[in-house]
């Protein structure tokens, strides 16, 4: 289950980013004037039939058709651009009966049927006479407030920029929670296919914040000011808020061990199902993703009810440590009061900035939780390195720091499960070190096992493994097609190095090992075989060189 939940994050997370990168590559076709200080221009607006009209929520007639037409000073021009938003209406623009901006944007597709609010800049001529402008125009679904607002003349430029100042504070929390969001999804990753550590939290915790910090940016228009493509990221903003449950639930359902209960998993698989069904929908035609926002925020509500019993039964049944009661529950508690707080502003009419609350709560419990997460994540590495510590000293000899019997035997069940190629056994031991115990004391005798040690794993070491075995015995594996090559040039090495050691030492006894070699076919299936018989071949080496010393 956790590994298909692994799996579910990674998908979110790489649909985020391509559409993320989408948003800023895909053109929206539509044929328009070439966008070329600001003063305000509230002129007044009227219908064809000389009655008032409100731009920001026109009266259509049954073929979905309004015109409005105001009055506007040639003189006051001056090389300015008629600048406005419009919402779910396609329209023309003239000046004196003149089309001078074509606003028709090819939807459809995932598109939808709207393009949500567009930011234009129309350039006007400077006539130095007073001019008419009038605006011919389609609505494209059937709401309140569709329209226009915003009118002004000025330089485009100096238009966008002041857009993006105003809500440069608000694109810079939700910069701030995705590139936290960026850091811990691929830092969590890497701990799980690296360490094989539990750290499903913090991938989920940042995807959650990836796809927050993305809904949350879009009311400050900045992405579809830098993208151009206001119709894409009016697609992308209500998918983001389709799969916002997904990591919130994934994330919850790990930090309180429920990740198998059926609410997780059916409150993930509604948030999936509404996303796949939406998205079927409007690529049909068939609807509209403002026609299905009920949808997406019953799913959310779901989600936080699924949350608050969550962590209520979490608590009832004290599976929570201190350190989550005070980070996990107080931020939660933030995040869903703030979600909370934003449906209620969004259905009382309150719809200028739809992630008000959020954004600010997003960046609350975002802190709070990487703090958390990061020192989670530390605690795992410390935690780690102290078992890596613990395994090397467990297959480490304390003396000669080379492997020990537990490491020696643990690859020689390794070597039982291969079934082609050789190895070869060669069993080495110390002469005269009871000579040396009796004789000089025990402390001289551990010089001459290090020495032995040092000279073996400096011949031996560089061709294959070497290990400790016993208090004078040590064994060297020699692996691979060239083994009995590389054996012939370890023993050149190991008579070498015992002399040259002996000669600049001098110790009181000379040091001599004996060695006997066995070759092991993996085919065989029983490498104990090979080790008796490489001890037996030692054995008769001792023998040899202990009555070449007698004579």
């Amino acid at each position: 289950m956790r590994q298909t939940f692994v799996i579910i994050n990674a998908l979110t997370a790489f649909m985020l980013l391509l559409a993320l990168a989408l948003t800023c590559i895909l053109p929206l076709k539509y044929e328009g004037s070439t966008l070329l200080g600001i003063s305000e221009y509230s002129p007044e607006w009227r219908y064809t039939d000389a009655s008032a009209a409100d731009p920001s929520d026109l009266r259509f007639n049954d073929d979905g058709k309004a015109v409005i037409i105001a009055a506007i000073n040639g003189s006051s021009l001056d090389g300015r651009s008629l600048c406005f938003s419009s919402g779910d209406v396609v329209f023309n623009v003239y000046l004196n009966d003149k089309k001078i901006y074509d606003f028709h944007p090819e939807l459809g597709g995932l598109y939808g049927k709207s393009y949500g609010e567009q930011i234009h800049t129309v350039p006007l001529p400077s006539s130095g006479q007073n001019s008419k402008i009038k605006i011919i125009c389609n609505r494209l679904r059937s709401t309140r407030n569709t329209g226009f607002k915003d009118f002004c003349l000025s330089d485009g430029r100096s238009y966008q920029t002041q857009i993006l100042r105003k809500g440069v504070g608000k694109f810079l929390l939700c910069i701030l929670s995705f590139w936290i969001g960026l850091v811990m999804f691929p830092f969590g990753v890497v701990e799980l296919f690296l360490r094989r550590t539990e750290t499903l939290e913090p991938m989920s915790l940042g995807v959650m914040a990836m796809v927050l910090a993305v809904w949350t940016c879009f009311p400050t228009l900045t992405p579809q000011l830098l993208s151009g493509n206001f119709a894409s990221a009016h697609a992308f903003e209500h998918m983001t808020l389709m799969i916002l449950p997904i990591p919130v639930l994934i994330f919850v359902g790990v930090i309180t061990n429920q990740i198998k209960s059926p609410i997780v998993i059916t409150t993930v698989a509604l948030a999936m199902l509404n996303t796949i069904i939406q998205c079927s929908l409007v690529h049909t035609g068939q609807r509209d993703y403002s026609e299905m926002l009920l949808f997406s925020h019953g799913t959310i509500f779901l989600g936080i009810a699924a949350v608050i019993f969550l962590v209520a039964r979490s608590i009832h049944r004290k599976s929570l440590s201190r350190m989550q009661h005070g980070f996990v529950v107080s931020s939660l508690f933030i995040l869903c009061s703030s979600g909370v707080a934003d449906l209620i502003r969004f259905y009382l009419g309150f719809r200028e900035d739809a992630a008000f609350a959020v954004r600010i709560g997003m960046v609350v419990f975002i802190v709070i939780l990487a703090i958390y997460e990061f020192r989670q994540l530390i605690s795992i590495q410390v935690r780690s390195s102290e078992v890596d510590v613990m395994q090397r000293l467990a297959m480490e000899d304390a003396l000669t720091g080379l492997k020990n019997r537990t490491a020696f035997n643990q690859y020689e069940q390794e070597l039982a499960k291969r079934s082609e190629g050789i190895c070869l056994f060669i069993h080495l031991d110390v002469n005269y070190l009871k000579k040396v115990n009796d004789t000089y004391g025990h402390a001289q005798g551990d010089i001459h096992i290090k020495a032995a040690a040092d000279v073996i794993r400096e011949s031996f070491g560089q061709y294959g493994n070497v290990y400790r075995v016993g208090g004078d015995e040590f064994f060297a594996i020699l692996d691979g097609e060239d083994c009995h090559q590389d054996y012939i040039r370890a023993v050149a090495q190991f008579r070498v190095k015992q002399r040259q050691y002996n000669e600049l030492h001098n110790p009181p006894v000379p040091l001599q090992l004996a060695h006997g070699m066995a070759e092991y076919k993996f085919t065989a299936h029983n490498p104990e075989k090979a080790e008796k018989l490489a001890d037996e071949r030692m054995y008769e080496n001792k023998r040899t060189l202990k009555l070449a010393n007698a004579s």
